[in-house]
């Protein structure tokens, strides 16, 4: 009745949206007449404790950084492509070709590299800037397009996030990363009850409003499945070499 969904691969903030959203659905359809008000009020405060667990963490002076220097470097990516295509339209042959040559390496480590997550992407700008400058052809149109700047920016900023990051893995690596699964355990549970309730008086009553909720779930579902997806298809085309 209910699809399947990976909540292992979901990062925190998709399962603390996802679980946001499935009690949304369910309360907006009355839990008292699905009988399931027990179940909802549970994981409700679950989520709850949860919700104030983790705010602070994305309030962190790392987890900030990490914010604005993801920004830049995204800001740099998105530059960088924007000036190879403007160059692909240039008066002199010469320079068509070295923007040619510059956005099939650029386009050669994924596609929308800014919308990676946060490791693939320093992977993957890691390979570009390394790549660029050990290529001769390839550095030979950097420094011809006038994008050397661009590339040393965005290698000192990609090694700045990757130094924060592993600072915010190292912070991670203890409690406070412990209680945030423990949290998650105990909703899952949660959730995995409450959609058995439904199902059993499903089959039990026969009424219509429980294909209805179904239907509502298993549409949110099917969105954080198609994300999960396209990440994992990401991954794939960002980790193969040139």
């Amino acid at each position: 009745m209910y699809l399947s969904i990976p909540f292992s691969r979901l990062r925190h903030g998709e399962f603390s949206q996802f679980i946001k959203s499935i009690i949304r659905i369910v309360t907006s359809n009355d839990p008292e007449v699905l009988k399931v008000k027990e179940q909802v009020d549970k994981i409700s405060v679950l989520y709850t404790a949860m919700d104030d667990f983790y705010k602070p963490e994305l309030g962190s002076a790392i987890t900030l950084d990490l914010q604005n220097l993801d920004s830049e470097r995204d800001n740099g990516l998105i530059g960088i492509e924007q000036i190879i295509r403007g160059y692909s339209h240039h008066y002199e042959e010469a320079t068509r070709a070295d923007a040619d040559l510059l956005m099939k390496s650029f386009n050669s480590f994924g596609d929308d590299i800014p919308r990676l997550n946060y490791q693939l992407e320093t992977n993957a700008i890691g390979k570009i800037v390394k790549k660029w400058k050990s290529d001769d052809a390839l550095s030979n149109a950097v420094n011809l397009l006038h994008l050397d700047q661009w590339v040393d920016r965005l290698e000192i900023i990609n090694a700045q996030f990757e130094t924060r990051f592993l600072e915010r893995l190292k912070n991670d690596a203890n409690e406070p990363e412990l209680k945030m699964i423990d949290y998650r355990k105990q909703i899952t549970d949660c959730y995995r009850d409450l959609l058995k309730h439904m199902e059993a008086h499903a089959t039990l009553s026969g009424d219509a409003i429980y294909t209805e909720v179904a239907k509502e779930i298993n549409q949110l579902i099917e969105v954080y499945n198609k994300i999960l997806d396209g990440r994992t298809k990401k991954k794939e085309e960002t980790l193969n070499e040139e």
